[in-house]
């Protein structure tokens, strides 16, 4: 008996040994090959697969070998996936008690899978209090931070990697900071604008170019626009501009969006807000859009317009009703639009996030097929958040440092 068990742990070992020994030589191929990715299709065929994949695969794929790790996480790898037609699946990150929290609700919406991160730790001079960061804006998967007034991170919680932004050193001291963070294209450059306000001094203008790994000032900008940046909110961020909404001067019931262009570094007007009573400014897909907030009869039907023509004041179209999910009253059930969610089938229905100011989140879910009093689900009921703190995230393999390599290179 004890033979028999000796021979079958000598059989199981020689087959494990035989095994192991595949698997090396199968490493030695893939570590010897250069960019061909060991593979007979052509490199940029190979690249274009691999930017079609879900990014959880591609981030498995990076322990394939030094130059498959490099490459995922490159610039170049980057530019392909916002090129791709393989749609990402939108997160939402929020601040709770806890920290900053994840969610994916779509694994299911009325019980919504809900993740804690390990955000980057702030520096230990920071002192009390500020521990958990505001949140400035998110991007191609990258999320930008504020711990304090001069200490900004950039952070990509799907990779856990993060880049602390170097403190600006600005020439009068100011009682006011306002970050937005975005994207420009053209440069593929992540930027931090940067809007101060002086004692006497006025407001003025910075840029953080991720790329340059330095600040600048904004020679001259228009302090018509930038009187209108308050402390809040942050500028929404939609192709490669930043957007703010504002009351027009010496008209106290009209409101106009205006925004600042990343690539040109420049304001410039878009359009008059509808004149719709209360409302919030927001992003639907590709669009600027607005909730629009009744308290008629205390029925609170909501609705969202949306701009179909950029810069067309005619353009505003209704794209969904909704009925208030909350039973309070009316003044607590204002909402401040977050974002909506690429649906299963942009034909048929979507998501939407609402932040109200109540502190609480809900996820509102559409069907066009259904009739409009009935179109509106609302979850998330009684989801607290903390300082109005809630975006919307697409994880990514962005690193916050892989825009340096175009600069180096140049």
């Amino acid at each position: 008996m004890a033979t028999s068990r000796n021979l079958s742990s000598s059989s199981g070992s020689s087959k494990k040994r035989k095994r192991d020994e595949r698997l090396h030589v199968d490493e030695a191929k893939i570590s010897t090959t250069s960019t061909n990715y060991n593979c007979r299709l052509p490199p940029e065929i190979m690249e274009e697969i691999l930017a079609l994949l879900p990014i959880q695969s591609i981030y498995r794929f990076r322990s394939v070998s030094k130059s498959w790790s490099s490459f995922l996480v490159s610039v170049n790898f980057h530019k392909l996936r916002l090129k791709s037609t393989q749609p990402e699946i939108t997160k939402l990150l929020y601040l709770d008690p806890k920290g900053i929290v994840i969610s994916d609700y779509r694994a299911g919406v009325k019980t919504p899978t809900i993740t804690n991160l390990c955000y980057p730790p702030p520096p230990a001079d920071l002192g009390p209090g500020r521990k958990c960061p505001y949140l400035v804006g998110s991007c191609n998967g990258l999320v930008c931070l504020e711990y304090a007034k001069d200490y900004i991170v950039v952070w990509n919680p799907f990779t856990a990697s993060y880049r602390p932004l170097p403190a600006i050193s600005l020439q009068y001291s100011c009682y006011l900071r306002t970050y937005s963070f975005g994207y420009d294209s053209a440069s593929h450059d992540y930027k931090v604008l940067l809007a101060t306000r002086h004692t006497g001094n006025g407001v003025r203008l910075y840029i953080f170019s991720l790329k340059t790994g330095s600040w600048k000032k904004v020679e001259n900008p228009d302090d018509t626009y930038l009187k209108c940046i308050g402390p809040w909110p942050h500028g929404l961020f939609l192709n490669g501009a930043l957007y703010w909404e504002t009351r027009v001067m010496g008209l106290s019931t009209v409101k106009k969006i205006f925004a600042f262009d990343l690539g040109k570094e420049k304001f410039y007007d878009v359009t008059k807000s509808p004149d719709y009573g209360y409302h919030s400014l927001g992003v639907v897909g590709e669009y600027l859009c607005i909730c629009v907030f009744s308290d008629l009869d205390r029925l609170r039907k909501n609705a969202v317009w949306v701009m179909k023509e950029y810069c067309d004041e005619a353009s505003w179209v209704p794209f969904i009703t909704y009925y208030s999910p909350f039973d309070k009253d009316i003044a607590a059930t204002y909402a401040d639009y977050v974002c909506d969610f690429v649906p299963q089938s942009a034909k048929n229905g979507g998501y939407m996030i609402l932040k109200y100011n109540d502190g609480n989140l809900h996820v509102l879910k559409w069907d066009n097929n259904l009739e409009e009093s009935d179109r509106g689900e609302a979850y998330f009921k009684n989801i607290q958040f903390y300082r109005r703190d809630a975006i919307p995230y697409t994880e990514a393999l962005a690193s916050p440092y892989a825009c340096m390599e175009i600069n180096r290179g140049a």
